[in-house]
């Protein structure tokens, strides 16, 4: 059992990944500023191997690493619309907050550092893209002999999360499909992604942080269950819910182009390999839309809530 600090952790990714750690009898501690509300970590409040610091990730204090085993980093804005939307914010959270925390890990003595980035082909290589690239070449110089250092790149996420968004390929494509509505993809049906279920995610880094030191340390690896163009991931939601789906593509034809992401590296290593296909997650979700379960709010779409908070924070200062 480790005492393991999750950053982002009231995410999307970073609350599945908490209740999968906390399942592994490991100590949780979860940062995050809960822009989102409580609502997606409540469960694990009354959970005695669970600990949360209420902290924006430019400010954590260097004693919040005491006693920390393994440092998870999933935080950052997540998706390039959302960098879009303020640059320098983006690097000063993607860049420079989460290469800072690498750094206090090390001098604390955590023994193992994990770092979630994207292996989504980045679009000409935006604000995103770029922040991802910095960011890994830091992580990983700081790799030692007393510090485990391993970049993670995931695959495009799809799955329920109790930070839901519906700001991702596939769970656009059962939001859609539940609300009957035509939508516009970007790119077109020759677009080739890699997919992975969040809760498949959550197990690869349960699976990474498991590893031998000496296999994963100082390296970058893909987690992906598969890659699909647009138009098979359409045409397999099309099969799923006859008659429900509508869209167009933003651009009418790709070069087709293939992705070499070695996914397989991780399985050699870890022994890990997913369980959920991309079918079962468009299902799940769009169940979940049916029954109640999951909705379209103010916080499924980031980059849409971060353009309403920054302006309801501009707001408040013009009135001081």
């Amino acid at each position: 059992m480790a005492r393991v600090m999750v950053t982002g952790a009231n995410g999307y990714i970073g609350s599945v990944l908490v209740d999968h750690l906390l399942k592994e009898n490991h100590q949780v501690v979860a940062v995050d500023w809960m822009i989102y509300g409580a609502f997606p970590l409540k469960p694990f409040h009354d959970n005695p191997g669970f600990e949360l610091h209420q902290q924006d990730l430019r400010t954590l204090p260097v004693s919040a690493f005491r006693g920390i085993d393994i440092l998870v980093d999933a935080s950052g804005l997540p998706n390039e619309q959302t960098c879009a939307v303020d640059a320098a914010l983006s690097k000063e959270i993607n860049i420079q907050a989460r290469a800072r925390i690498a750094r206090i890990a090390k001098a604390m003595g955590v023994r193992r550092h994990v770092t979630l980035t994207s292996a989504e082909p980045p679009a000409g290589k935006g604000i995103y893209g770029r922040c991802n690239e910095h960011l890994e070449r830091s992580v990983l110089a700081g790799a030692a002999d007393d510090f485990c250092t391993t970049v993670l790149r995931a695959g495009s996420v799809y799955g329920l999360s109790r930070r839901m968004r519906f700001d991702l390929m596939a769970n656009v494509v059962a939001l859609h499909a539940h609300m009957g509505r035509r939508v516009t993809f970007p790119g077109s049906a020759q677009t080739a992604l890699p997919f992975i279920h969040v809760r498949d995610l959550a197990r690869a880094v349960v699976a990474v942080i498991g590893a031998p030191e000496s296999e994963i340390s100082g390296k970058v690896f893909t987690v992906a269950s598969q890659i699909q163009t647009l138009g098979e991931l359409l045409g397999e939601a099309a099969a799923l819910f006859p008659g429900k789906i509508d869209y167009v593509f933003s651009r009418p034809a790709d070069s087709p182009h293939a992705l070499d992401l070695s996914a397989a590296a991780f399985q050699d290593v870890t022994g890990f390999a997913p369980r959920i296909t991309l079918d079962q997650g468009l299902l799940e979700v769009f169940i979940a839309l049916k029954g109640g379960r999951t909705q379209l709010g103010e916080t499924t779409n980031t980059a849409k809530f971060y353009r309403a908070l920054i302006k309801k924070t501009e707001d408040a200062q013009a009135r001081l």
